[in-house]
């Protein structure tokens, strides 16, 4: 359980994000699972950690014609309680499928909708997808109206496939071969974060937050501790991050955690994570923080703590994979018609991040908006704000610092750092005094919103700092995009000089 503090955010120019309530990471299903496992043990590629079994539901390889009817694959066969299907077809235009399911072979039908993008003619494409059956049942009724909405953990005890459907997306025709349909009993733990270390970083994402990325931390090196020394009340110490900050004069070396979590997880809307704007048709009504609001998909939940869907997950031995439908930010439970995908790995003394979104509403929004990428919520203690503002990027050109910057929510004209333009070397950096933090590089973007939210001489759990690398574009609908920025911790000359090191390597190019 993570407790979290409504934090009260404005719109005025640019976007921002906040999030209250209590988050519920949910709980796995209670009932048992099958007394006989299937007996095949399948390993798969890539050096993935993980070995689970499938079992073959449909192994047809029928062809049929898909158009703007529904193509229905009869399928009528027990799942022993496997919630993890795959599948593998052939589909030469873009569509979205149903998996009709049921307690029995007998008993009320449930559906669940999902999409697959064209593939490439004679390949076959795999799709997998956990049923809905790991997120807790909302018990409050929806603040937002009477609205068609996801039934979040509707497939708790569902044994019983029926049947897999398709139709084609944009009044296309075309044709699908649905080679099989395979199941297994592998389930999610959400209350269990997933992680992945080398000798430099430990890095981590909690399937409760959407599969957002949740956890940083610098491990020691050479007798070297990144130390997080907390505030006491009732004495002039402040929460500090630094290399060995317990040592530093006026420091309680009693009063420390070498353990550090760098990313601030307050609630549903900090994280490191993919936040998107579209359209406003249909949202007539739905407000956040009394402010008409919009569709919103965020990854790590909506405003209401309800979590997204994880639709996959696998952990190889250099990389973490998640896949989820995200939250409508406003509305309360709505899981979008979208897929948030976090590819995140470990390089040496730097961290990889590529993100996809997919997104399957049907609705494109043809005006240009702020687009956060992505949002990025650091630890409240860093208190210096450091970024390349000229027009000589990659020459050792000086740094500007500002420890004075205001929460981004108010007007972007107070402070000449909360949104700029000209950030040339495409990366930020949030640092202690002593320059020592965490940055963010994100190449081909130059344009920064950045602030401080709450008091950084308290405890106060509600204390952040945010930037987002802004890019304006529209949003539309079965466009996949994809981008990849980087993360270092250390001294923010080192930082700038692995960056430049990319940067001169060309080997992460983004193309917005």
């Amino acid at each position: 359980m993570k407790k979290s503090i409504c934090i009260l955010m404005t719109l005025l120019f640019a976007i921002t994000l906040g999030a209250c309530g209590t988050t519920n990471a949910g709980a796995p299903p209670e009932d048992e699972m099958p007394e006989e496992p299937p007996k095949e043990e399948i390993i798969m590629p890539d050096g993935e950690q993980e070995t689970y079994t499938f079992r073959t539901l449909y192994d047809a390889a029928e062809t049929k014609s898909v158009g703007a009817q529904a193509t229905v694959f009869t399928v009528e066969k027990n799942t022993e309680r496997g919630r993890y299907i795959k599948l593998e077809l052939e589909n030469d235009v873009d569509v979205l499928g149903v998996f009709t399911y049921s307690d029995t072979a007998t008993s009320k039908a449930m559906t669940e909708q999902f999409y697959v993008p064209a593939g490439k003619t004679g390949e076959t494409t795999e799709f997998r997808q956990f049923l809905d059956a790991y997120r807790g049942v909302p018990t409050s009724a929806s603040k937002t109206g009477e609205e068609d909405k996801a039934k979040i953990g509707q497939a708790r005890k569902t044994s019983w496939l029926k049947s897999v459907s398709f139709t084609a997306v944009g009044g296309k025709t075309g044709r699908v071969t649905l080679h099989s349909v395979e199941v297994s009993d592998r389930t999610i733990d959400t209350a269990k974060p997933v992680y992945l270390q080398n000798e430099y970083y430990k890095i981590g994402t909690d399937l409760a937050y959407g599969g957002a990325l949740t956890y940083l931390e610098k491990l020691p090196r050479d007798g070297k501790t990144p130390e997080l020394t907390s505030y006491r009340d009732g004495a002039d110490e402040y929460a500090y991050i630094g290399l060995n900050a317990s040592q530093m004069p006026g420091k309680n070396p009693n009063d420390v955690n070498d353990s550090v979590n760098l990313i601030d997880t307050h609630d549903t809307g900090r994280l490191i994570q993919q936040s998107y704007y579209g359209s406003d048709e249909g949202y007539e009504g739905i407000t956040y923080d009394g402010k008409p609001w919009r569709y919103n998909p965020v990854q790590g939940g909506d405003v209401y703590n309800n979590i997204s869907q994880i639709i996959d997950y696998r952990l190889f031995k250099d990389e973490i994979y998640v896949k989820a439908r995200a939250m409508d930010w406003a509305r309360d439970g709505y899981t979008t018609p979208s897929y948030m995908e976090g590819h995140y790995r470990l390089d040496g003394e730097l961290v990889y991040v590529t993100n996809v979104f997919t997104d399957w509403s049907g609705k494109n929004y043809d005006v240009n908006r702020s687009q956060e990428m992505p949002a990025t919520y650091f630890h409240y203690a860093f208190t210096h704000f450091v970024a390349y503002r000229g027009t000589a990027p990659w020459t050792g050109g000086p740094l500007r610092q500002v420890t004075d910057l205001p929460f981004w929510g108010y007007s972007h004209d107070l402070h000449p750092d909360t949104e700029f333009h000209d950030g040339t070397e495409n990366w930020i950096a949030w640092t202690n005094d002593q320059l020592y933090g965490v940055g963010v590089y994100v190449p081909g973007v130059n344009t920064f919103l950045n602030g401080m939210y709450g008091d950084k001489f308290t405890s106060a759990a509600a204390s952040t700092n945010y930037t987002a690398p802004i890019v304006n574009r529209t949003f539309a609908s079965y466009r996949r995009d994809e981008y990849t920025f980087l993360l270092s911790v250390g001294n923010v000359n080192d930082m700038r000089a692995q960056f430049k090191a990319v940067h001169d390597s060309g080997k992460v190019v983004n193309k917005f």
